[in-house]
């Protein structure tokens, strides 16, 4: 199960002797309410339907953690995480200046003449570098007028992804193939832009899924520009589970197991037509290009 809703406990029950394990035993129960609704206790169902393929009868994996062999590989790209966030900015982004006496930098409010300072090429407002430095480690844009100061990057480890076309149709009722995307993270030291640098975190297989029709083939395009920016997974504690150093999903919705869409480590049930308007939106937030604008390996089209 990928679904657990998001509950805020009081401090009081935490504190409380007990609490703990009463938290637990409520997760746990809620847990096997929705394996019990959403995903037949926990196991991942094969589809009835194999369409016209002759001597060919693909299976969907338990637990997303294989791939049927016969499957066409139609793309795949190896990410790698970068070791500091800094090294994503544009050239010139961040412009050295010389400062008055007066002067404050925005982030620590400490006067800019005791270190070496900068100013965002934007704004113009002028920070110390190391202070710049350490805020863009966590988000890559200016903490004053929030421009992206370089290629856009979201905080996901290393990883690969795999896109397959399956002849198994999406549904009964589109008749098309099935897009499989296997996605395969590395386990390893979290980054100095992770929550605890340094510090070992888990890995992650999973799949996704989407029709092999216009609607799908537009999606991942900009689901591929997503993942090549380490803006589909991240690294913190899992909501479900609580397990820290975890390997999640970012804010990016994706269907997972077939049938049901993941949206993050919750689930929306039942697939609809409103998981394209729902991805596509987290996309836009992300500053992820239309697919208009992307070719089908998920890199911009230039117009030169």
């Amino acid at each position: 199960s990928q679904c657990l809703p998001i509950v805020r406990y009081n401090t009081s029950i935490i504190d409380r002797s007990g609490g703990k394990e009463y938290i637990k035993s409520f997760h746990d129960g809620v847990k096997k309410i929705l394996d019990q609704l959403l995903n037949d206790n926990g196991k991942i169902q094969p589809p009835t339907s194999v369409g016209n393929f002759v001597g060919l009868t693909p299976t969907f994996p338990e637990n997303g953690k294989r791939v049927q062999r016969g499957w066409p590989l139609v793309f795949q790209f190896q990410y790698k995480a970068p070791f500091s966030l800094v090294s994503t900015l544009l050239p010139n982004a961040l412009i050295p200046i010389k400062c008055s006496t007066e002067d404050k930098c925005a982030v620590c409010q400490q006067k800019l003449c005791s270190l070496p300072s900068c100013a965002c090429a934007v704004c113009n407002q002028a920070f110390h570098t190391e202070c710049i430095e350490l805020s863009l480690n966590l988000h890559n844009q200016c903490p004053l007028c929030f421009t992206v100061l370089g290629d856009r990057r979201g905080t996901s480890p290393s990883g690969r992804m795999d896109v397959f076309i399956c002849p198994v149709p999406y549904t009964q009722n589109l008749g098309v193939d099935t897009i499989v995307i296997n996605y395969v993270m590395e386990g390893g030291p979290q980054k100095n832009y992770h929550a605890f640098p340094g510090r070992l975190h888990s890995g992650k297989n999973v799949l996704a899924y989407l029709p092999n029709d216009t609607d799908g083939n537009n999606l991942l395009k900009r689901l591929k520009y997503a993942f090549s920016r380490g803006l589909t997974f991240t690294v913190g504690a899992s909501i479900p589970t609580g397990a820290v150093d975890q390997c999640n999903w970012s804010s990016i919705p994706h269907k997972t197991p077939l049938h049901k869409v993941a949206i993050g480590s919750h689930s929306s049930g039942i697939f609809d037509t409103s998981y394209f308007v729902e991805c596509n939106e987290a996309l836009c937030q992300l500053g992820v290009p239309l697919h208009q604008l992307l070719r089908d390996n998920g890199n911009v089209q230039h117009s030169w």
